[in-house]
């Protein structure tokens, strides 16, 4: 049987999982802005090319990552 405090453990758990995420995901988009505003316009498209393949190495058989 589950207690409460088991189910309150894991919502305050999944809640900073979720702030985690956002924050990453706010470093990583202001990672990317400020390599691209220093960079020339080959060197963007480089760097996106490079992205798109270590991410495509994530993705599950089967299935395609559109950039």
């Amino acid at each position: 049987m589950i207690t409460v405090k088991e189910v309150a453990d894991s919502l305050t758990l999944d809640e900073e999982f979720v702030r985690i995420f956002v924050e990453a995901h706010q470093l990583r988009k202001i990672t990317i802005t400020n390599i691209v505003r220093v960079s020339s316009a080959n060197q963007v498209a480089l760097f996106l090319e490079v992205v798109r393949e270590f991410l495509a190495g994530f993705r599950p058989s089967g299935y395609y990552l559109i950039l």
